[in-house]
């Protein structure tokens, strides 16, 4: 059997997701062929310097099917149903109230379109995107990451594509755009998520391989230090002035002066983190406060999706909880890394609360309501300030810290570890391959 698989990567966040899937494949002998931006390709060299990619010329192709590019964005725009998802409906409110221009005309025009259902609009987008299409890369197997970039590339009748879950929140987040061979998601639940929001059916879990770094470098037990004179509560920013929406920010805001009140009333110190494609500078003013500390944000990037966690830079990142007894998170993912890396975690849950019933903006978004706020540990603050409540918690018991922690880590691994996942991913893709070679072979006789 030949075994080559070409794999698109648009930003750098799926590399690091493929990254140890090519490990992989390139261990048992696969060829690869990989479609990334020509920007990209030293990147891949440092990372991967002893594997011989076949570069695709990936401008060349997004170059030549622009039109393509266009007509899909464009049927997703008119087509799509707003009640997609809570996710998609805001995004979609927020679009049409700030946008103009050719973006702003079709948001328009949609609202007199009629709508596709949302378990069909993937099938509808591939249909759309297959029109004229050939396989413009050089295997008809094709591995990409959920929410790329390149979904109009992805619909041609000689091609089978497998797709990989880089995030937890894309089954909800909006449509992905074609349709998948096989969809490969974090875990069962995530999977069944990927099933009832985006149509396809054909979904198993591999692994967060997002998480790996705090996975495999996990602490156990998870407890917090009793006998620390000083303790230590960390809060992830999960806004920023760079491109969140003002509800986002502002409650951030709020949630921050409140956790500086209850850390400096329980006499612990505050470490606040701001998101690593933030702006410089723009929580500093918090560490006037004498027990509040905030962290820089790393390396600056201009776009969202393109950053790459290598171990230095995650070995840095995460070195900075080795010290902290406890993370307070609201609407950040970070609540699952620290989870995953063994430390305690108040997973805060104001929905109810008078002074923040306005947080159901975000906290309704249904990956964030099921799988974050869904569980049995969950810090709900109804009727006390969140200032009083927190100050309480941080000076009585955090037992139902180390609870949520534990609940979040279950949920996520699902017992597996990365090395099982990888080789039941590797056989599964190579039954997938050696089923194509066989259906050409019988075509050809």
């Amino acid at each position: 059997m030949r075994k080559e698989v070409t794999i698109v990567i648009d930003f750098k966040i799926y590399l690091y997701l493929f990254e140890p899937i090519i490990r992989k494949f390139n261990e048992k002998g696969v060829k690869i062929h990989l479609a990334v931006p020509e920007v990209m390709h030293n990147d891949v060299k440092r990372i991967f310097p002893d594997i011989a990619f076949d570069f695709v010329n990936f401008e060349r192709i997004k170059k030549e099917n622009r039109l393509r590019f266009i007509l899909h964005r464009a049927c997703s725009l008119l087509f799509t149903r707003t009640d997609f998802s809570f996710q998609f409906q805001k995004k979609r409110q927020q679009l049409v109230r700030k946008n103009t221009g050719t973006q702003g005309f079709l948001l328009w025009l949609s609202k007199f379109m009629p709508k596709v259902p949302n378990k069909s609009i993937n099938r509808f987008l591939n249909g759309v995107s297959r029109i004229g299409l050939t396989n413009p890369y050089p295997t008809e197997l094709i591995l990409v990451g959920t929410l790329n970039a390149s979904a109009e590339l992805l619909s041609a009748k000689d091609q089978t594509v497998v797709t990989v879950m880089e995030s937890w929140d894309h089954a909800v987040k909006e449509p992905n755009g074609y349709n998948s061979h096989l969809v490969y998601t974090w875990n069962d639940s995530l999977a069944n998520d990927w099933v009832k929001n985006q149509g396809e059916n054909n979904c198993r879990s591999l692994f967060p391989l997002k998480l790996r770094y705090p996975l495999e470098n996990r602490k156990t037990p998870i407890k917090t230090d009793s006998s620390k004179k000083k303790k230590v509560a960390m809060y992830a920013i999960s806004s920023t002035s760079r491109f969140s929406v003002p509800v986002m920010t502002d409650l951030d805001i709020r949630i921050i002066e409140d956790l500086i009140k209850a850390t400096r009333e329980a006499g612990w110190t505050l470490i606040l983190k701001p998101r690593p494609n933030g702006t410089e500078g723009e929580f500093d003013h918090y560490a006037e406060h004498e027990h509040v500390e905030v962290m820089d944000i790393g390396e600056h990037v201009e776009n969202p999706a393109n950053y790459y966690l290598d171990d230095e830079y995650n070995k840095l990142r995460f070195s900075s909880l080795d010290d902290v007894d406890v993370v307070i998170n609201a609407f950040s993912t970070f609540g699952f890394d620290a989870a995953c890396y063994g430390v305690p975690v108040i997973q805060l849950d104001l929905r109810q609360n008078a002074s923040y019933l306005d947080s159901y903006l975000v906290f309704n978004n249904y990956h964030l309501k099921t799988h974050v706020l869904g569980r049995e540990n969950v810090f709900n603050v109804i009727d006390q300030p969140l200032e009083v409540a927190l100050k309480e918690a941080l000076t009585v018991d955090l037992s139902f810290a180390e609870g949520y922690s534990q609940e979040v880590y279950e949920w996520l691994t699902s017992g597996l570890n990365i090395d099982d996942a990888l080789e039941e991913f590797y056989v599964d893709v190579m039954d997938v391959m050696s089923n194509l070679q066989l259906t050409t072979e019988s075509s050809k006789a």
